[in-house]
This record gives C-alpha cells, structure tokens and sequence, in this order.
C-alpha cells in the first residue's frame, strides 16, 4: 500500500504505542497467526490433495520465495517435507 500517506502510518503507529504493552504483544501475535492461517487457506484451495508434510513445505516455499535461490529453496523445502513425513510415522 505505497498510496497510503505519512501522516495516516503516523496515526496508525502513535494509536498503536497508545496500547500496553501486553496488548501491543498479544495483537502482533494475533496478527501472524491469522497470517499464517490464511496462507494455509490459499494454498489447500489451490492444492487440495497435498498431505500435511506438503503442505508444510509449500508454506515454506510461499513465504520465503523471495529469500533464497529457487535451488536452495527446493532444498529445504524437501527437507521440511522429509521432517514431517517421519515425524508423522
């Protein structure tokens, strides 16, 4: 949201330093929390017979595409499923 002005971020920060901090803490929680979720939701609408071990690791793929080489990123991934494949034996 690049459309969005200065002063606006500005009303959004100081509205959320106004909370305690135990509040600040539980709502960023909150907030990855429903994040996560939702990607879940996409990626079993767009994927709907992945097993749980895959769809571990097509998290991982969406969340971190951006941060590593699509080699290494298919490496991990792998390893991400391998995990949850014999955790779930």
């Amino acid at each position: 949201m690049k459309d969005t002005p200065r002063y606006i971020y500005q009303i959004q920060f100081d509205i959320v330093m106004s909370k305690p901090i135990k509040e600040r803490l539980f709502n960023f929680n909150r907030m990855i929390i429903d994040t996560l979720k939702l990607a879940q939701m996409r990626i079993e609408k767009k994927y709907p017979f992945l097993t749980y071990p895959q769809l571990r690791a097509e998290m991982f793929r969406e969340m971190y595409r951006n941060d590593f080489s699509p080699d290494k990123l298919a490496e991990i991934a792998g390893q991400i499923e391998a995990f949850w494949e014999k955790k779930m034996e």
